[in-house]
């Protein structure tokens, strides 16, 4: 027994009285004789259909898609994104293969691109686009409600049973009320709409609803059509409360108390990164050296200490910072020239400092600002400004 006579044993599909059926077979007859005489007056080319199809890609240039996304205020879109959501609309015709592998946030975004109006009886041209049945189903579920966890759901059950497009849509029927997937174009078809609040308990009211008509029915068509439709909404039903539940749980975790000392050092390294290419850690390691090489600085003017000692612990440091600046992609600053003549050991030794000091205060005054600047924690103006910065760096 045909899927489409059992569907009518359980009201999903509406009878037709014999005087409808008559009406429209006569009105049917009349307009296909209208369309032949058309055709044999002025018949179109084999390639007509391609041939306008090519006309509608050349006329969408990336300067029509541009403002087409200005239109439809979808400006923020990556150039991969544009590029994608172009080759799919261009040819004005959206197939199931171009739907199969997008996740539901890309069909939302795609959804925004069909039937768009520009007034109140007219729509923007490009937007007028055609799809496969299946595409159709798919490019609906995000506006069934206005609960993400209830759309996403269906989104999910629709892309398991994509390979049954008749079973697909008896299933969108009992959720929509609207037959085939021409909801995504004209929304305002939709019959059965939903309680954010209440959601699991009409689903709940489904499934009793086919478990009664599998108890009441000894057809063994109509039993095994029933028991189909009960489980598809048991799983739907599964399927919208696991959403919810790690949505929940999303939200508190959140709401847990926050490690500030993990953010911290997480910022303070990240802003060290973006000042000068090195993480806290590497320059706190600098300014021990630093301090260590002072103080054999200071106990050398008592001769408590060798110049071999100063000179070791130098080359200690520029041997670390030559490490870094390579980790860095960085040529050295600090280069040995073994072909300068010996000079006054004190001399030396104080050129050497000059310099090594040089390079040392900036990191210090650049630690310092990095440990001022970061005594807070960092809120979202902070994260965005540091998104930014990182971007710039990146360019």
């Amino acid at each position: 027994m045909k899927i489409e006579s059992i569907a009518a044993k359980v009201n999903i599909q509406s009878n037709t009285n014999n005087t409808t059926t008559q009406s429209n077979s006569q009105f049917s007859s009349l307009l296909n004789t209208q369309i032949s005489s058309i055709v044999v007056k002025d018949r179109l080319p084999d390639n007509a259909k391609e041939q306008i199809r090519q006309e509608w890609i050349s006329s969408l240039t990336d300067e029509r898609f541009d403002e087409l996304l200005d239109i439809l205020d979808l400006n923020h879109l990556s150039i991969e994104e544009k590029k994608l959501y172009k080759s799919i609309i261009e040819d004005r015709f959206v197939t199931d293969e171009e739907v199969k592998n997008l996740s539901y946030e890309q069909i939302g975004t795609l959804g925004k691109f069909m039937h768009h109006k520009n007034g109140e009886n007219s729509y923007v041209e490009e937007t007028l686009i055609n799809m496969d049945p299946v595409a159709g189903h798919l490019l609906s579920t995000p506006i069934i409600s206005d609960n993400e966890n209830f759309n996403k759901a269906i989104f999910e059950m629709a892309k398991t049973m994509s390979k049954d497009e008749r079973g697909l849509t008896f299933f969108m029927h009992e959720i929509t009320g609207v037959h085939g997937g021409s909801l995504v174009s004209y929304p305002e078809l939709q019959s059965r709409h939903y309680d954010s609040e209440n959601i699991a308990d009409e689903l709940q009211n489904i499934i009793s609803k086919y478990k009664n008509i599998s108890l009441d029915s000894e057809d063994v068509g109509v039993l095994e059509y029933s028991q189909n439709m009960e489980n598809l909404f048991i799983d739907l039903l599964n399927r919208f409360n696991e959403l919810s539940e790690n949505n929940v749980k999303k939200i508190e975790k959140r709401n847990e108390p926050i490690d500030f000392d993990i953010h911290q050092r997480l910022l303070e390294d990240l802003l060290s990164i973006i000042q000068t290419g090195l993480t806290v850690s590497e320059v706190e390691e600098l300014e021990e050296l630093i301090k260590e090489i002072n103080k054999l600085i200071d106990d050398s003017k008592e001769r408590n200490v060798s110049e071999n000692e100063i000179k070791d612990m130098i080359e200690k440091l520029e041997q670390k910072i030559n490490e870094l600046q390579k980790r860095m992609g960085m040529d050295p600053i600090i280069k040995e020239n073994k072909d300068t003549e010996h000079q006054d050991s004190d001399m030396q030794l104080t050129q050497a400092m000059k310099e090594l000091k040089s390079i040392v205060r900036s990191l210090v005054d650049v630690f310092t600002k990095i440990k001022d600047e970061s005594n807070y924690y960092p809120s979202t103006q902070d994260e965005m400004e540091l998104r930014k910065q990182l971007k710039q760096l990146e360019k």
